[in-house]
C-alpha cells in the first residue's frame, strides 16, 4: 500500500537491539520483532532510515556491539541508508530531568566535540556518558558503517570504503 502511493523511504528507531536493553525501556517489540521488520522493509524495496540510542544506564559494551551489528548487517545489505545516533538526554518533566536547568535556549553544558555529533549530545546525560564513552562509540561506529550515511548533530557524512 505504501509504495504504491509512492513511499520509498521509511525512518524507524532501532534505539538498542538487545532483549534486555529494550524489557527495560518498557518497549514492546523484541529483537525478532526488529529483524523482521527490517526484513519485510527490505523484501519490499524500502530504503531505510535508523536512529540508534546510546547512554542507558543498563546498557552494556554487548548491548552496543549487538546494535552496531545488526545495523551493519542492514547496511551491508543496502536496506539501511542512513544511521542516525542519539545519545540518552534527561527533557522536561521527566524525573531525571526535573532538577536540571531545562532551557534549551541557553548555553548546553556539554559542546565542542565529542558532544556536537550526536543528537541532544550537548545537554544533560546519566553521569556514565562521558567524552571517552562517546568516542568509543564514535570509532566503532565509524568503522561499521563506513558506507552509509551517518547523521549526527552537526553533520552529514557519507563515508565510503576504498
Amino acid at each position: 500500500m505504501f509504495r504504491e502511493a509512492g513511499f520509498v523511504y521509511l525512518y524507524c528507531a532501532i534505539e538498542q537491539y538487545e532483549d534486555g536493553a529494550l524489557k527495560t525501556m518498557v518497549k514492546s517489540q523484541t529483537t525478532a520483532h526488529i529483524a523482521r521488520g527490517m526484513s519485510n522493509l527490505g523484501d519490499l524495496g524500502f530504503m531505510v532510515g535508523v536512529s540508534l540510542l546510546y547512554g542507558f544506564p543498563y546498557g552494556s559494551e554487548d548491548s552496543i556491539r549487538a546494535t552496531l551489528d545488526f545495523t551493519r548487517e542492514w547496511v551491508d545489505k543496502g536496506v539501511v541508508k542512513l544511521v542516525s545516533e542519539s545519545v540518552l538526554s534527561f527533557h522536561p518533566g521527566t524525573p531525571e530531568g526535573k532538577d536540571k536547568n531545562c532551557f534549551f535556549d541557553r548555553t548546553p553544558p556539554n559542546y565542542g566535540h565529542p558532544w556536537d555529533r550526536f543528537e541532544e549530545g550537548q545537554w544533560y546525560h546519566p553521569s556514565h556518558v562521558t567524552p571517552k564513552y562517546l568516542e568509543k562509540i564514535l570509532t566503532a561506529s565509524e568503522e561499521w558503517f563506513s558506507h552509509a550515511l551517518v547523521r549526527n548533530r552537526h553533520s552529514w557524512v557519507k563515508r565510503n570504503i576504498t
